[in-house]
């Protein structure tokens, strides 16, 4: 499905799946920092002004993992609100502390016609019983251009949460205020190579000699 959709964004002239979940949540800095989140903070704040200078006319609003660790001077934890969260959340305070702020009005409360980012503008975490639960929020969403790439970074992001605070990751909720085809039309005929792997993808399998369908890998059935 993966590999289907990232032919038809590259056609389009759209970036690629991996490259919208970096933006989210930076995985392959996370393998070169062998599970050690301070390094992994280190890297990507040095890595940054590159990937502003890659792409200026995008990335000069800022981006997501940026956001999250390099909010403001005036937020806890030098504006770092994971580490702030990673760091305290074990200490009796409330579940409602556990989230990070994305949109930030002095930034952002532009009267620009249309920007480009911040589209998330908030996610936050809850531990329960059965383990990490992270929710999202997105006031509009590009759905053809960023929704796969977007969800693959909130499960990294989730899961590397999880991971430092010692939980597995059980949910991830996304909430979408607006949700725009954007870039491509639903008759363009184009789509029907990647929309035929989708639908194969996602088809269920017959069990031999008895002909009914089998639910998909979770519980899910089509």
């Amino acid at each position: 499905m993966r590999a289907a959709l990232d032919r038809m964004l590259k056609l389009k002239k759209k970036i690629s799946v991996d490259t919208v979940a970096f933006t989210i949540f930076p995985e392959r800095l996370w393998k070169i920092a062998r599970g050690d989140r301070e390094r992994l903070f280190a890297l990507y704040s040095g890595a940054f002004p590159r990937y502003v200078a890659m792409n200026r006319s995008v990335n000069g609003r800022g981006l997501y993992f940026e956001r999250m660790t390099h909010f403001n001077e005036a937020t806890p934890s030098n504006g770092n609100q994971l580490e702030f969260i990673l760091t305290n959340w074990k200490e009796g305070v409330r579940d409602t502390m556990l989230q990070v702020s994305i949109f930030d009005p002095a930034r952002d409360h532009t009267r620009q016609a249309r920007i480009v980012f911040p589209c998330l503008q908030h996610v936050s975490f809850v531990p329960t019983n059965e383990g990490l639960v992270a929710n999202a929020f997105y006031a509009t969403q590009y759905v053809f251009d960023k929704a796969y790439g977007n969800y693959l970074g909130l499960a990294r992001l989730g899961a590397f949460m999880a991971h430092e605070m010692q939980l597995p990751l059980v949910r991830l909720n996304v909430t979408v205020g607006v949700a725009k085809l954007d870039g491509v039309k639903k008759k363009d005929a184009s789509l029907e190579p990647m929309i035929a792997a989708l639908r194969a993808a996602v088809a269920p399998s017959i069990v031999p000699g008895i002909g009914e369908p089998v639910g998909l890998a979770g519980g899910v059935s089509v």
